[in-house]
């Protein structure tokens, strides 16, 4: 398909490809990135069929976004597709590209008045980044901010204690895990309890962990 798509579909004029078959969506996509701009796919079963068509509508919607980003109004809906890309980009170890997508999400979720629950869960998010970045600072100050939003969720205390933990403030990350504790359902949260445990016998304050930057 890659080779001869090209060739039926010359650049920049109108073309049609005829598939026997889409292979679950996967050919239809092939044709389309290959120059194809109609694409019709006789399948057999209806299942497939299904799939074929989801993922040209998908890939369909993702190239007009990716051509018309800065002309598209920013709505509570783009915020969170663009929340939800700042989670694939962190899950890719694109913690930089994460950050700027986080960012972006911020200000539109700031802009039109979101609830605190989606500015929280981006601050905590970005604050995650910064961490990964080794700006401790930075992810201290986003997750002071989360917490601000919605005061009684653990999360934002949980990134505090991390970010203090990375800067050798082991007491003050103690005190912050204590309250995730106690504002966890159950009073349990195995991941401050975990990270509580690390901290157990170590002086109130110490030296900022290997990579740990201020500022930045």
């Amino acid at each position: 398909i890659r080779e001869h798509v090209p060739r039926m579909v010359p650049a920049g004029q109108a073309g049609v490809v005829l598939l026997l078959g889409g292979t679950m969506g996967l050919l239809p996509l092939l044709a389309l990135e290959a120059g194809a701009n109609q694409v019709y796919v006789c399948e057999a079963h209806g299942f497939c069929a299904k799939m074929a068509h989801a993922s040209v509508g998908r890939h369909t919607l993702l190239a007009f976004e990716r051509e018309n980003w800065s002309r598209l109004p920013m709505t509570l809906g783009l915020a969170e597709r663009t929340r939800q890309a700042g989670s694939a980009a962190f899950k890719m170890g694109q913690f930089d590209q994460a950050v700027a997508l986080y960012t972006e999400a911020l200000q539109a979720a700031e802009s039109l008045s979101a609830d605190g629950e989606l500015r929280t869960a981006l601050l905590c998010n970005r604050s995650a980044c910064y961490l990964r970045l080794g700006e401790a600072e930075s992810a201290l100050e986003d997750a002071k901010a989360a917490q601000r939003c919605l005061p009684e969720q653990p999360k934002p205390r949980y990134r505090q204690a991390q970010a203090l933990q990375a800067l050798g403030r082991n007491g003050e990350a103690r005190d912050a895990l204590a309250g995730v504790i106690q504002r966890s359902r159950g009073g349990k949260n195995a991941d401050a309890e975990r990270l509580l445990s690390e901290l157990e016998g170590l002086p109130a304050r110490g030296p900022a962990l290997p990579g740990a930057r201020a500022g930045g």
